[in-house]
């Protein structure tokens, strides 16, 4: 099994792969015995999900929000960012 605990976060995580997609993220737990049990849970649902993740298609709108809420959300130049995003999504 593939969990462990990042230097910098509190958290356990999960990383594997399937059918040569990765899978990883946090289980959101401090217990390690929870985080496999989390693990457990999500290699199931990838099992079942063939391996394939359901990705939905990359707009211009999409990457624009996913953009602003991970890079541009936390600058002084938030607003300026948001603003021009817009106009390009216009």
């Amino acid at each position: 099994m593939s969990v462990y605990k990042p230097k910098n976060s509190p958290f356990y995580h999960f990383d594997f792969q399937l059918k040569g997609a990765r899978f990883h993220g946090s289980t959101g737990t401090t217990s390690k015995a929870e985080a496999r049990q989390i693990e457990a849970r999500e290699r199931t649902q990838a099992a079942a999900a063939g391996g394939l993740r359901q990705r939905q298609p990359m707009t211009l709108d999409a990457a624009a929000g996913r953009y602003f809420a991970e890079v541009a959300e936390h600058q002084p130049s938030a607003a300026t960012t948001e603003y021009q995003l817009a106009n390009l999504i216009d």
